[in-house]
């Protein structure tokens, strides 16, 4: 992406590779996470079987999603003459034999490459489809064309040109939220969090976009009275799309991780309501507290009966743009974190607008790779030798392959808020806790002091030789 002003970042020049290597997550995985956001969702794929046995599995892999798939499995016959007939004929079989709620077409590349036309398929089963109380969206993706963010964003303004109805009435005090990912770690937990607070406020939320949604609250979205995204990356073209057609407003917010950004979330709605002053402040203060107390447990804790101080350590912190912007702030802020290196997997010229605001504000100029290579990535962490590397699986195997461990005075934490393809899987959320909020911010914290300490032991015991065996 070429930048079109200069943000007075330290972005590394990184070189030209004469291989390629795999890197990112597909437009059309992106299309599915969001539809699997939805409740009696069926993601009808149209591409060849392979493809979407792949997709299938990425998705089981990373969220346990169990939401209905289908492919219209297209074989060598329909890749030259095409599969028109056959997504035609998907489409019903899927409707009558799921009974959905909303059917979302995806495309494939076949489909793509031999120009089926998808949306007119799409077009003309809608009508019908209505007669039995079933929506049906479409999103052009085609594995070759943008990331996961264009694939997951196609789908939002598909929903809104699509499936928001005209309002009947205008509810008081609502909103819609953009930008949480069904994928995310502890996505539900932090919306019910973001839900929580402003429901503190006397602000009801209407439906989150699109994270354990629901068709009906969908449909409703158009009587709500703001729209709030939390996401420089996902969900603002949704956004903008509601405020042409219905002229409802919409605010962009800091993904709410950390005090600074929880606040601002929690101001920007209270602003727009006009919600007493004393009202906000008392909120806050009250929630801060708990949060203090908190954190002032945890700092003693750490530094004086574990050996894990993390004041001043030198970070390392690698994600999506969203996630990684606001996880490094609660860094520096909550615990006085260096950050050495910043990786964005995913990344707007918005979010490089965000990064330089908060380099200015906060005094820091981390090294940033945008978009890197694993190579890039494990060359940066050998060459800063960070104190703590946040990140997900893939920096796991990197922060493996480059030796930096706990004995090499490296800490590796696993952040799976991170949505960039399997960088979240092996993690199960059952109970809600939240990375966002108030209550986000000790979470967080919980998670981060518990590895350092796991890590710490795990050193200890590696330092004492086997036990030998007692059975013969």
């Amino acid at each position: 992406m070429a930048l079109k002003k200069d943000t007075g970042l330290n972005i590394k020049k990184l070189e030209e590779r004469h291989y390629v290597e795999p890197r990112g997550v597909p437009d059309t995985l992106g299309a599915y996470v969001a539809l699997s956001g939805i409740k009696d969702s069926l993601t009808l794929f149209h591409g060849t079987a392979g493809c979407g046995l792949n997709i299938r599995a990425m998705m089981v892999y990373e969220t346990y999603d169990e939401r209905e798939f289908s492919t219209t499995g297209m074989d060598e016959q329909m890749t030259i003459f095409g599969g028109e007939e056959r997504l035609r004929a998907a489409i019903e079989k899927a409707a009558k034999g799921f009974s959905p709620a909303i059917i979302g077409v995806i495309g494939g590349t076949v489909a793509s490459l031999i120009g089926d036309d998808a949306s007119g398929i799409v077009e003309t089963e809608r009508s019908r489809l209505a007669e039995d109380n079933i929506s049906i969206v479409y999103a052009p993706t085609s594995y070759l064309k943008g990331d996961k963010m264009t694939g997951y964003n196609l789908i939002l303004e598909a929903l809104v040109d699509n499936v928001v109805e005209e309002p009947a009435q205008n509810m008081s005090r609502t909103v819609n939220i953009f930008g949480i990912m069904a994928d995310m770690s502890n996505a539900n937990a932090d919306a019910l969090e973001m839900k929580r607070l402003l429901g503190e406020l006397g602000i009801k939320v209407n439906e989150v976009f699109c994270c354990n949604s629901e068709i009906d609250r969908i449909k409703h979205a158009a009587e709500a009275n703001l729209n709030i995204v939390v996401s420089e990356i996902r969900g603002v073209g949704a956004a903008q799309k509601m405020e042409q057609r219905f002229g409802i407003p919409y605010r962009v917010v800091p993904y709410p991780i950390g005090m600074t950004n929880t606040k601002n979330f929690l101001q920007t709605a209270a602003d727009f309501f006009r919600i007493n002053k004393k009202k906000v402040d008392e909120l806050i203060a009250r929630e801060s507290e708990t949060v203090y107390e908190a954190m002032r447990k945890a700092m003693f804790w750490a530094a004086e009966y574990r050996g894990c101080a993390l004041v001043g350590s030198m970070a390392a912190i690698v994600g999506e743009s969203t996630a990684a912007l606001g996880v490094t702030r609660y860094l520096i802020e909550e615990w006085g974190v260096k950050p050495l290196l910043l990786v964005l997997k995913t990344y707007n010229e918005e979010s490089l607008e965000l990064l330089s605001e908060m380099q200015k504000e906060l005094g820091i100029k981390p090294q940033v790779l945008l978009n890197p290579s694993h190579d890039d990535i494990r060359q940066a962490f050998r060459e800063t030798k960070p104190a703590l590397i946040l990140g997900g699986n893939y920096e796991k195997a990197d922060v493996r392959e480059t030796g930096l461990d706990r004995s090499a005075g490296t800490v590796f934490i696993h952040i799976a808020t991170f949505p960039c393809g399997v960088d979240t899987a092996g993690r199960f959320d059952i109970y809600p806790h939240p990375f966002a909020g108030f209550q986000g911010v000790i979470y967080l914290t919980e998670v981060i002091l518990n590895e350092m300490v796991r890590q710490s032991f795990e050193q200890v015991w590696a330092a004492f030789p086997a036990t030998p065996s007692t059975t013969s």
